[in-house]
């Protein structure tokens, strides 16, 4: 076990960052979708690993010169704000801060929930649309979003439990290594559509969901950890 660590303060509030280093312990009440988002994904070519990998890479990197940088290319610009701005107030009120990475853990992935964004303008982030419809009670959920952009997708997004060999602690909080935590994924396709809703509707008429979600060069989004933005905008999800 690697223990990075800061000189700071004794003190911590579960809102300084969009992270709980506690995670979630019993799951099995949010994971009933989970043998069904995993035929979709095997459907669409998906591979489990890349998402706890995705995760991996983004905690590990929390201390790294340029995460700041990083932070913004590889999630929605709401939650790489809320880290950064997490992340000076760390600093600034000299908090106890550590990076674990655990070899030893079992690293596990399971799925929540799916989500279809319709005409998400790439640009800003998920959490700026307004949204126009919305079916909270169909599986997979489907949200449409009113846009002014040119460059508009239909976004999946994936919910998943993971437990992680990397983990935060703000302020001696005890260490859960067999804790899973929660992050949602959004992908985003290289190209935008350019007809539209009414493209979207024939693309899901003939079954091409992967030409729809993923694209040619398709690049995942973290969108939320630990449903920290969740709480702020429940609308979405």
């Amino acid at each position: 076990m690697i223990k990075f660590c800061l000189n700071l303060k004794n003190y911590f509030s579960s809102s300084i960052l969009p992270y709980n280093p506690k995670g979630y312990k019993n799951i099995q009440k949010y994971i009933e979708h989970h043998e069904l988002i995993q035929k979709r994904l095997s459907t669409l070519e998906i591979q489990e690993d890349q998402f706890i990998f995705a995760f991996n890479n983004f905690i590990d990197s929390i201390q790294d010169e340029d995460f700041n940088e990083f932070a913004r290319e590889v999630c929605d610009q709401k939650l790489a704000n809320s880290f950064i701005e997490g992340l000076q107030r760390i600093q600034n009120e000299e908090l106890k801060f550590e990076k674990i990475v655990d070899d030893e853990t079992e690293e596990q992935i399971y799925f929540t929930d799916m989500n279809i964004f319709v005409n998400v303008n790439r640009n800003v982030s998920l959490f700026d649309h307004e949204i126009l419809l919305n079916k909270p009670n169909k599986f997979p959920k489907v949200t449409a979003l009113f846009s002014q952009g040119e460059e508009i997708m239909v976004c999946l997004s994936i919910g998943a439990l993971i437990k992680s060999k990397v983990s935060l602690i703000i302020s001696d909080q005890k260490y859960e290594p067999e804790n899973f935590h929660h992050v949602r994924f959004m992908v985003l396709k290289d190209e935008f559509d350019q007809n539209g809703f009414f493209q979207t509707l024939k693309m899901a008429f003939l079954l091409n969901e992967k030409q729809m979600f993923l694209g040619q060069n398709p690049t995942w989004k973290i969108i939320d950890i630990d449903k920290y933005l969740q709480k702020q905008y429940p609308q979405f999800f």
